[in-house]
């Protein structure tokens, strides 16, 4: 199942779905997916709970689950070190498509492009009124036509190319109530009418990327790995495991030292990148290391505890087995029995120790020993609240990821009209293909059953 020159174009929208660019085709919004749509087959990877969107892209482009490549968060913690560090989806371990295609073809034979800069970057927060938004609409048009032309430019050897625009992701996070999906109430016209036409251009630069496959006659692929659903609220971690005695904060002349400290790490990352960005882990929360017994200090997708051990943080809190065993436990109970203040449903639909579910030593990723899954449309967040809530209300944000992400595929090796879902993993393997390669993994024994045969 290989395109005749093997090539496959790959365009990343992230934060795409087919619930949200589908209604913009079928209203004409974007023309370019309408007709992408009608000869391309539709898959939806249904996300997976509690994986933030680095983590999520790992599995998409590995094959592997976490437990495999190792990437639970945009952030691991190195205990030699103590520090949190950057996870980096090219030193995972398990190889990714483009090392897989490189490999094989050679360095040259896969190249990457995306609009960090130029299209990004405006919508990493909302606009305050009608002309910043209107400017932000005016340079992001710009840099999609650039983006477009720079990918008709690359060089004609590449056997996979791989074009990342960034541009929805933050808009939905900010600005979905504006989306031209249908009547929306309360939505102002104007703003609308401006987004709309932010969304037009999208689909422009990727007409234009469609030609370019076309021309380098390569199959063309719309890829996503996870969608988005409406942001509820921010579960504080600190807060839950103070209420259960599990964590102390430092209050008083006795946090002047984090303050201090917190103050020197924000001074050294300001001039570092890459690994030089990294942190103190002691940097991120104000806590009572004498007196904690659980912590949580990164991870806004899911709640990921670490207990305090000598290995980990160098206390002596924890300094039997019988006293993490009863620490690890008590952390799930917390988690499990976490109530929304406001409903009283359940916070957290998952609660477990980390090696007892995926059967692998923490050791080896740097993983927590404890993990949360959040409900549907919460994230977690690890610094203390000043009004001591639960439930910190969202402010600015409208959504978070957690929604089935987006794999369009046309190829005449490919059954036009097809409408299915998958797991995450099967993404890999089926682009592999295409590019007539082994897959990267193995294809899963267990296939999420076909939503429908036809098209919503």
């Amino acid at each position: 199942m290989s395109s005749p020159s093997g090539r496959v174009l790959l365009v990343e929208l992230d934060g795409a779905s087919y619930e949200g660019l589908g209604p913009l085709a079928a209203r004409g919004v974007m023309p370019q997916m309408a007709r992408l749509l009608e000869s391309a087959a539709l898959i939806e990877p249904q996300a997976v709970p509690g994986l933030s969107d680095r983590a999520a892209r790992a599995t998409f482009w590995t094959g592997f689950p976490p437990s495999e490549h190792g990437m639970l968060d945009d952030w691991r913690f190195d205990a030699a070190r103590r520090r949190l560090v950057p996870g980096r989806i090219d030193r995972l371990a398990r190889p990714t498509l483009w090392q897989a295609v490189q490999a094989a073809f050679g360095p040259a034979a896969a190249a990457r492009l995306e609009d960090f800069d130029a299209a990004s970057l405006p919508w990493q927060e909302a606009p305050k009124d009608l002309a910043s938004l209107e400017r932000r609409v005016a340079s992001t048009r710009l840099a999609l036509q650039a983006l477009a032309d720079r990918a008709a430019d690359v060089d004609r050897d590449w056997r996979f190319l791989t074009v990342r625009v960034r541009t929805l992701a933050g808009l939905q996070c900010h600005l979905a109530s504006a989306l031209p999906s249908g009547d929306r109430p309360g939505a102002n016209p104007r703003w609308v009418a401006a987004v709309e036409r932010l969304m037009q251009s999208v689909d422009a630069c990727l007409g234009q990327l469609v030609e370019t496959a076309h021309r380098r006659k390569a199959a063309v692929v719309v890829a996503s790995p996870s969608g988005v659903v409406p942001l509820r609220g921010r579960i504080t971690l600190s807060e839950l495991f103070l209420r259960a005695g599990l964590l102390q904060l430092c209050r008083g002349p006795a946090s002047l030292g984090y303050h201090a400290g917190r103050l020197g790490e924000r001074a050294r990352r300001w001039f570092a990148s890459g690994d030089g960005a990294a942190r103190s882990a002691r940097s991120v929360v104000p806590v009572d290391w004498r007196r904690t017994s659980v912590v949580a200090i990164h991870g806004h997708s899911a709640a990921l505890v670490y207990l305090n051990t000598p290995e980990r943080f160098g206390g002596h809190v924890l300094a039997t087995a019988s006293a993490r065993d009863r620490a690890a436990r008590a952390a799930v109970e917390a988690l499990s029995a976490a109530r929304d203040p406001t409903t009283g449903e359940p916070l957290f639909i998952d609660a477990f120790c980390t090696e007892d579910r995926y059967g692998t030593s923490i050791r080896r990723h740097g993983w927590p020993e404890v993990i949360g899954i959040p409900a549907t449309g919460f994230t977690t967040r690890h610094r203390p609240d000043r009004q001591e809530r639960l439930v910190r209300p969202t402010r600015g944000q409208t959504t978070t990821t957690g929604g089935p992400g987006l794999l369009v595929i046309d190829s005449p090796w490919i059954s036009p009209g097809e409408h299915r879902a998958c797991s995450l993993e099967e993404a890999a393997p089926l682009i592999a293909e295409l590019l007539g390669l082994r897959p990267t993994s193995p294809r899963p024994t267990v296939y999420t059953p076909p939503r429908s045969t036809t098209r919503k």
